[in-house]
């Protein structure tokens, strides 16, 4: 039985990825996907178990794998279904404001800008797929202001690396296509998940992300000033 509970335990951290009555099935998903054998046996158990909150559960982008990451919407999932510590992965738009991001410059895969005007200011512009180059793009929070980049859709970081348009780039082909998955998420700042976070009594996993050395020097900002900003936003 104490292997069974092992078991239960890994797999509810993967079962983070949804909400209520979505959260069964995510846990199905999962079980579904194994070979026939003892250990699916085993962990068919977990699934009348209870979810509790607990610090050894961490959402990872919120809960990416069923609602847009770094989104509102993926944090309160994450909430939801019982993890005890959030993380923000934080970066710096052009007006020097922190907003939750896994990396500088992935605005392309994990938000509609692409199909939005804002396009035009992305760093690098949309190349289609052809034979021996993959389907590109690049766009940074860092090209955008706050405002600009509060006026995004959050999306699941699934792109389609071998497509013509823009659209076919962002059509989702994650493991929950056509669920919550495909809405617009609404777009955190750090400023926002800090109070989101600690309005739910849950404790917080602040990444600061490396940017560009160019980036911040553009921003008249050391990496300790960088730093800083973070610092002051959880001391406000």
């Amino acid at each position: 039985m104490k292997y069974v509970f092992v078991f239960c335990v890994f797999f509810w951290l993967s079962a983070i990825d949804l909400v209520n009555a979505e959260s069964k099935n995510r846990f199905q998903y999962l079980v579904d996907g194994l070979a026939q054998g003892s250990l699916k046996t085993q962990l068919t158990q977990c699934l009348s178990l209870p979810l509790q909150t607990s610090d050894f559960s961490i959402s990872h982008r919120g809960a990416p794998m069923g609602y847009p990451e770094h989104s509102k919407e993926g944090y309160l999932a994450a909430i939801e279904m019982g993890a005890g510590l959030i993380e923000c992965d934080a970066v710096l738009t052009k007006d020097k404001e922190l907003v939750c991001r896994h990396s500088e410059c992935d605005l392309h895969r994990t938000t509609n800008i692409l199909q939005t005007e804002l396009s035009s200011q992305c760093e690098a512009p949309f190349e289609p797929w052809r034979p021996g180059r993959s389907a590109s793009a690049k766009c940074c929070t860092s090209d955008l202001t706050l405002k600009q980049f509060k006026s995004l859709c959050a999306r699941s970081d699934y792109v389609d690396d071998r497509a013509t348009t823009v659209d076919d780039y962002l059509r989702n082909k994650g493991p929950l296509e056509g669920k919550e998955s495909d809405q617009c998420g609404t777009l955190q700042t750090h400023r926002e998940s800090v109070r989101l976070i600690s309005s739910h009594d849950r404790k917080h996993i602040p990444e600061l992300k490396r940017m560009d050395p160019q980036t911040l020097r553009s921003l008249n900002l050391t990496v300790e000033q960088y730093a800083v900003l973070l610092l002051k936003e959880y001391q406000a």
